[in-house]
């Protein structure tokens, strides 16, 4: 079985959600406390052990590259002014090794992996979207869960979270055959935006994939749906009627509290939120990783700076912030 040893970052999209904000700063540039998102992206892949990354950018995305890149002049400033820790930190962003190629057309998420075959050529790969940062401060990244369940089935998987039964109709939704493992599913279709009623499962898709290179041809053989645009979703439930397609809940929570101890008490949980962010609301809950053990949390309702929302989680047993959702 091959090795996952390349990853793919679709970046091309026009953010018409964070309009007028992205007319000219690419959504993927956009910052979540310090860093901009696809730098989270980017960390995540190289947590995971893969080093080769293909970006598939777009028009006006000039900023990810030049992010990415050495900056001689910056580098110079800091060192001259002794700001070692900030020189530190640039350089080791200027360090990673990133491949580019841009989509011409917005044709879908399909179209956008169809401009990474020449770099795949022919090898399983990893795909993580810029919507939903996953932040995991001790535990495996959901990419490398996802490189482990493909290493155990020899197929394509979908990273998902089980989310609560009221919020399935925000989600494309698996419909799934259970497996031994209860985190696991094996894909049998999946369904967009489902009502609570008519959703075959709380299993929803979280924007990160290992799949198997014969998307490839699956992907030139679908056709354009809505808007023209060739979707991914489509040539997956295509493999899941042919072959195997799996589906991994990497991130799930359980929103109500179970018998743990709280040893952290809310006020000293808030002081961990970052000072640009302002709380709206808490509550708590139980975060699980797949395959750890249940880790009680207080969960905080933010917005950021930007008017952003953000889910903010902080340890309850360690007093330390370990998760960031978008």
């Amino acid at each position: 079985m091959q090795k996952i040893r390349k990853a793919v970052i679709p970046a091309a999209g026009f953010g018409t959600r964070f309009l007028p904000e992205t007319k000219a700063m690419p959504k993927e540039m956009l910052p979540i406390v310090d860093k901009p998102t696809i730098q989270y992206i980017v960390e995540e892949i190289r947590a995971s052990g893969i080093e080769q990354i293909l970006i598939i950018s777009g028009h006006a995305k000039r900023a990810i590259e030049d992010h990415f890149d050495s900056s001689p002049e910056l580098e110079q400033h800091l060192y001259e002014s002794g700001k070692m820790d900030l020189l530190r930190e640039v350089r080791k962003v200027a360090s990673v090794k990133i491949h580019y190629t841009r989509q011409q057309y917005m044709r879908g998420l399909g179209d956008a992996i169809l401009c990474a075959k020449d770099f795949i050529d022919g090898e399983p790969f990893g795909v993580i979207l810029g919507d939903d940062v996953v932040y995991n401060a001790n535990g495996e990244p959901a990419l490398r869960q996802l490189m482990d369940q493909y290493e155990k089935t020899g197929g394509t998987v979908i990273g998902c979270q089980v989310v609560r039964p009221e919020m399935v109709s925000s989600y494309g939704i698996v419909d799934g055959k259970p497996t031994d493992d209860p985190n696991l599913l094996k894909v049998k279709d999946m369904i967009e935006k489902p009502s609570r009623e008519e959703a075959p499962s709380r299993f929803a898709a979280l924007g990160r994939y290992v799949i198997t290179p014969d998307v490839f041809e699956v992907l030139e053989q679908t056709k354009p749906g809505k808007g023209g645009e060739i979707q991914l979703t489509d040539a997956l439930r295509v493999m899941a009627r042919n072959g195997s397609v799996y589906a991994y809940n990497a991130v799930n929570y359980n929103p109500q509290p179970a018998q743990v101890s709280w040893n952290t008490d809310e006020d000293t949980a808030r002081r961990q939120l970052p000072e640009n962010v302002s709380c709206e609301g808490s509550r708590k809950v139980i975060l699980r990783s797949a395959g750890e053990q249940d880790l009680p949390c207080y969960e905080f309702s933010c917005l950021d700076d930007q008017d952003r929302s953000l889910k903010i989680y902080v340890n309850a047993d360690t007093g330390k912030q370990c998760r960031i959702d978008i």
